[in-house]
């Protein structure tokens, strides 16, 4: 189990690294690494739970080990939607306080920045649409380190565990 949480804990850090450009690759080679941890998790943390119980407990504590098994997977992915939006937002905010008419970066017309500019409803809603994507990406980067970090917070607890045989 602690090989499990711990490639959960690396697959989760480096997709906490992923860029507003990355690759096929990149997301297929962490998400196997995360599936290497699942199944690495999963058998025995099952062998765990189901040893400390009596053979004539079984069908109660598997649907006790489901449930509760549903429900913290519920939990985790609401925490982590939460994150993605509340960050995301707090960004779009930071990002956009720096878009004003009196930006001079934003008005230079010969610049790089000049496809940035805010003439036209045009460009701010492409500016607009930028900093949304941005903030995005930030947000979800903000999830997977909550990932990240959970697994790897996890791994001393998981000593803990004794299989009674």
């Amino acid at each position: 189990m602690f090989a499990g949480f711990l490639l959960q804990g690396i697959s989760g850090w480096y997709m906490a690294q992923f860029s507003i450009n990355l690759t096929m690759f990149d997301v297929l080679w962490t998400t196997w690494v995360q599936g290497l941890g699942v199944g690495l998790i999963w058998v025995p943390l099952t062998i765990v739970t189901f040893s400390q119980l009596d053979q004539k407990d079984t069908a109660e504590g598997s649907s006790i080990f489901h449930l509760v098994r549903n429900f913290g997977s519920s939990v985790f992915i609401s925490v982590s939607i939460a994150i993605m939006i509340r960050t995301g937002g707090m960004n779009y905010a930071h990002l956009s306080q720096s878009i004003s008419p009196l930006n001079e970066a934003l008005n230079f017309q010969y610049s790089l920045f000049s496809i940035w500019s805010l003439d036209g409803a045009e460009r701010l809603a492409a500016l607009s649409g930028e900093v949304g994507r941005q903030a995005v990406m930030i947000g979800y980067i903000n999830a997977f380190y909550a990932f990240c970090m959970t697994a790897f917070a996890i791994c001393p607890f998981l000593f803990l565990a004794k299989v009674r045989r």
